[in-house]
């Protein structure tokens, strides 16, 4: 492996490891997996010579020894390699922490730092050299003698480079640029396998190389199949936040001409206000099929209040910084907010609607859903965080009357006709969630008393009756929801005046 393989982005590692490594006797290689960290210390052993230990050399050096004392065959390796080399590189350092600092069970767990800062000794008083890499932080006693070197993130140049490696001529009919631009985040193992898919499937454009990033290496935590079909077009009585959501937040991220023409960026933080059943968590399903890989939620199934709850968070905020341009989704904030329970989730979006600021992370999109305004931290909603409010309301007559009409096709012809304006007349204040729950209600009621042979009814009487009996369940409700919030108490993040943090 020679320096000439290399990108431009590990090629500049490369030379600065060259230039660090005269200066500085342990140098420290970091970088995500996939950057190529083990190809450049080829490339470096090509040039310098000395030896190169990898995992498997360390995996032989530990057979036959105890469970116990990985720490010790790490030391006799390393004692071997440098007692014959005058420079040493040691790979994938990481693996090695993640075996003995990770497990809470390990006995010796904290010995790999006696060990690190045994070898720190050792390179600082033999006068050999030794460079460590791997994708996180050494022990304090390495890094505060190490000199540390990162290889950047890939950029349009790397991928071209990468994928004209990997595919040869072909690769060339792809606008890199554009791709980069889209999923700016690829290692070279998603993009060698988006090569080969391609060269299966004999068909080279940039389109195709999108469409299989979309449906193979941006992992979303939504399996779309198991979510209901919906546009964002089908929404009915909400054009005007179809369009700002469509112009802010989609358009931004899937528009590359004028992303790139314009500096486009989605809206950083978007709130949806609404009653329940007005279509707030219908316009989560429609983006998470409109965006796809780059679509991630925050609903239900991650449960506040239990162990994991911040360590998902942080997992699905990494995810989508990682998929950037993308959006995350979080159902029914205001719910968790109530529950007094997640004092510090609050605190946790501040930082990461703040840290969204950032180059790396400013094309992510956290769009919230609430059913009151008051029950969201203020400092959360102040302007520069959530940039856009964005109201879900009940649909007019029309609206519910077209609901009702395209609820209503296909159904038995026994059933109908059904008095469509009169159902929607006596409808108001329904969500569309509510008619389809009524709607089904009437035809259940229906279908009882045929079944019984009993006095035959009409559908549209039925689904009156059920209206009737909707709004009398409702003012109940009401009624104590008022009761309850008189007695409640709120959360003490309530007190923070709007324009603090």
């Amino acid at each position: 492996m020679t320096d000439s393989s290399l990108v431009p982005s590990q090629m500049a590692a490369f030379e600065s490891l060259l230039g660090s490594w005269e200066a500085f006797p342990l140098v420290h290689l970091w970088c995500d997996r996939g950057r190529g960290r083990t190809t450049i210390l080829r490339a470096l052993q090509t040039r310098l010579g000395g030896r190169l230990l990898s995992m498997a050399e360390f995996a032989v050096a530990q057979r036959g020894a105890h469970p116990l004392a990985i720490e010790d065959s790490l030391m006799r390796l390393l004692d071997d390699a440098l007692a014959a080399h005058d420079r040493v590189y040691l790979d994938d350092w990481h693996l090695i922490g993640d075996v003995v600092e990770s497990c809470y069970e390990y006995p010796r767990r904290g010995y790999l730092g006696v060990i690190a800062a045994a070898i720190a000794q050792r390179i600082a008083t033999s006068g050999k050299r030794l460079l460590i890499a791997s994708d996180a932080g050494l022990p304090e006693s390495l890094r505060e003698q190490a000199r540390s070197v990162g290889v950047e993130e890939f950029d349009a140049e790397d991928y071209r480079r990468l994928c004209e490696r990997f595919a040869g001529e072909k690769a060339q009919a792809i606008d890199y640029a554009a791709i980069h631009r889209f999923a700016p985040r690829l290692n070279c193992h998603q993009l060698r396998a988006s090569m080969e898919s391609l060269s299966r499937s004999t068909c080279w454009s940039t389109d195709a190389f999108r469409d299989y990033l979309h449906e193979n290496q941006l992992a979303s935590n939504v399996s779309l199949p198991e979510v209901a079909p919906v546009s964002l077009e089908d929404l009915v009585g909400m054009d005007d936040v179809i369009e700002s959501l469509l112009a802010n937040v989609v358009f931004p991220m899937e528009n590359d001409e004028y992303r790139q023409a314009y500096g486009l960026v989605p809206k950083r933080g978007v709130l949806l206000l609404g009653p329940p059943g007005t279509g707030k968590t219908t316009i989560g399903k429609a983006l998470a099929h409109r965006l796809r890989g780059k679509f991630f939620i925050i609903d239900g199934t991650v449960i506040s209040g239990t162990e994991r709850f911040y360590h998902t968070v942080n997992h699905i905020f990494h995810q989508a910084r990682e998929n950037a341009p993308a959006v995350i989704f979080i159902d029914d904030s205001d719910v968790i907010f109530e529950s007094q329970r997640e004092h510090g989730l609050y605190r946790y979006l501040l930082t990461m609607l703040d840290g969204l600021e950032s180059k790396s992370a400013s094309r992510v999109c956290v769009i919230m859903t609430a059913m009151a305004i008051k029950h969201i931290p203020p400092a959360l909603i102040r302007s520069g965080r959530v940039e856009l409010w964005l109201e879900t309301r009940y649909p007019d007559s029309s609206g519910r009357a077209h609901l009702i009409d395209t609820m209503t096709r296909g159904l038995p012809a026994e059933l109908l006709p059904i008095d469509v304006e009169r159902i929607a007349e006596a409808s108001e204040h329904c969500s569309a969630a509510d008619l389809k729950r009524l709607l089904n209600d009437a035809k259940t009621r229906v279908a009882w008393l045929r079944f019984r042979e009993q006095a035959a009814l009409d559908l549209t009487t039925a689904f009156l009756d059920a209206i009737d009996s909707y709004r009398a369940l409702k003012a109940k409700y009401v009624d104590n929801r008022r009761e309850r919030d008189q007695k409640g108490e709120r959360p003490v993040w309530f007190s923070v005046p709007m324009g603090e943090s």
